[in-house]
């Protein structure tokens, strides 16, 4: 008779099987290499299985970047005591995340990920705070600060710092911190800080 602590160990090592055969297909190819059919049959387990646990490709190869990948990024909530600093040292914990999945090895991960993932949360890759609930505790801070009207702020300005980074995995382009920082002054922080506006 199995004891209780089988079925655990089990699950364990299928879900390890499932992550280690879906990234060794995307080291030795691609991406688009992966199918959930390979992965079933090199982790020698059912697709129905495979299934319960990863509804798509693209969950899976993430579950298994923030495993494998020395670059999947844990986030800190800065507080560097101003926005622009705040939203530089944010962005700068990211690069090598986004010059990782802006590889050609990873083409298409991201635009399929968007399909199934709020917006907000296609950056929350590694366990820990998402990207969405660090940006929100930096916005808060900015709040009090009076650097920004966060009431005033609609759901497309919060979003906009993960489409801003996002467009740089799609587009497979390495970037710099500089060529983020740039983001921030020429968009992030004219758009953010026009809610002050209504403090007059």
């Amino acid at each position: 008779m199995e004891s209780p602590r089988t079925k655990p160990r089990q699950k364990d090592n299928d879900q390890h099987s499932i992550l280690a055969s879906a990234w060794k297909i995307v080291q030795d190819a691609d991406y688009q290499a992966v199918t959930m059919d390979a992965v079933a049959m090199s982790a020698n387990i059912s697709k129905t299985d495979l299934y319960r646990k990863w509804p798509d490709r693209a969950t899976l190869i993430m579950a298994a970047f923030a495993q494998y990948d020395s670059k999947a990024v844990k986030l800190h909530v800065p507080n560097g005591g101003h926005l622009e600093r705040d939203f530089s040292k944010l962005f700068e914990q990211l690069i090598p995340e986004i010059n990782e999945l802006s590889r050609p090895k990873f083409a298409g991960l991201i635009t399929e990920r968007l399909q199934d993932v709020p917006l907000d949360h296609v950056l929350s890759i590694a366990p820990g705070k998402d990207f969405h609930s660090v940006l929100m505790s930096m916005l808060k801070r900015a709040n009090k600060r009076h650097e920004i009207q966060l009431n005033q702020l609609s759901e497309n300005v919060t979003n906009l710092p993960a489409l801003l980074l996002i467009n740089q995995i799609i587009q497979e382009k390495q970037v710099t911190k500089q060529d983020l920082d740039r983001l921030i002054t020429e968009i992030l922080l004219p758009v953010f800080t026009a809610s002050k506006i209504k403090w007059i």
